[in-house]
């Protein structure tokens, strides 16, 4: 349970938490808690991973420099995920993912509309810009030939997409050239091709890995390719004032990702998360912020800006 005196500043491992640092975990976490719902309701599994799993793990919490939270799917998870019925959340909450007024998301975000949580690929983009919480979802990944097929192919079509939307005076001729590839296809047919072969290995139900083609450039690196077992359960484990979920098979996901998830950084790396990367202010609606020179102030280096 939530008590007032959480949010509060706190030396937590040598890292200064502020009480807004506070406010954004709280409000990542009443998201969680409203995914949390539909989960229960509709018997899907969701898993805390990356830096969310460590913080869960090494801290309990968040870990005291970190500013997201991040989550896992299997792709039948995650379907149902989508088809679920969320006309009961409140208004200021959104499911961006797919092509929307903010244009294509291949990383699910649940975001809150009252607060900010701007990204440098969020400006001058419509729509919901409020602090999010992410989910990613892993496909079947057995065949390496075809998944490298998929990664290439996956990788085209996402950076094509993302041309779509961009302004033509900011794009160069081979930006250009994408935007009008998928223009020529059309928007809803490029994306369905993408999905298609995101899903491409999913026919092999009793797959042994699994990993992110619809992350391309996450998935390249081979640090998303985990044990379809390590991550079919989860667990329920401490995490500041409630629980949360992680993969069953925890240990090995982590030391896929990060070696030894355990040791602690030294005390002048930590605090170095996601810096000018995302603008974040839980006090106020990301509206607020619509068209300042504040925010290209920020994702220049002006961390003075930093409302955390």
């Amino acid at each position: 349970m939530l008590d007032s005196k959480y949010l509060t500043d706190e030396v937590i491992d040598g890292y200064k938490v502020s009480a807004n640092r506070k406010k954004l975990w709280v409000t990542e976490l009443n998201l969680l808690s409203f995914l949390e719902e539909i989960c229960i309701q509709e018997n899907i599994n969701y898993y805390l991973l990356f830096g969310s799993a460590i913080g869960a793990v090494r801290h309990k919490g968040f870990i005291p420099w970190d500013d997201d939270i991040d989550l896992g799917m299997l792709r039948e998870d995650f379907e149902k995920f989508l088809n679920a019925d969320k006309s009961d959340w409140p208004d200021y909450i959104d499911v961006q993912y797919g092509i929307s007024e903010h244009g294509v998301d291949t990383l699910l975000r649940i975001r809150d509309a009252r607060t900010t949580g701007i990204t440098r690929g969020d400006i001058n983009k419509s729509g919901n810009k409020g602090v999010f919480i992410e989910i990613y979802v892993f496909d079947a990944a057995d065949n390496k030939a075809i998944r490298n097929i998929q990664l290439k192919l996956t990788s085209f079509l996402e950076r094509s997409m993302a041309c779509y939307f961009l302004p033509s005076q900011s794009m160069n001729i081979k930006k250009k050239a994408r935007a009008f590839l998928v223009n020529l296809i059309g928007i809803k047919t490029t994306w369905a091709l993408f999905d298609s072969i995101c899903k491409l290995q999913n026919s092999h139900k009793n797959s042994t890995y699994v990993d992110t083609p619809c992350l391309p450039n996450y998935a390249k690196s081979g640090q998303h390719l985990f044990y379809r077992t390590d991550v079919e359960e989860s667990i329920y484990v401490p995490f500041e004032y409630t629980k949360v979920r992680i993969p069953k098979g925890y240990d090995r996901c982590l030391s896929t990702r990060y070696g030894d998830y355990m040791e602690m950084p030294p005390i002048e790396k930590r605090g170095t998360h996601h810096s000018f990367e995302v603008f974040y202010d839980p006090n106020c609606s990301y509206t607020e912020y619509e068209n300042s020179p504040l925010l290209d102030r920020y994702f220049a280096g002006d961390l003075s800006l930093e409302k955390l």
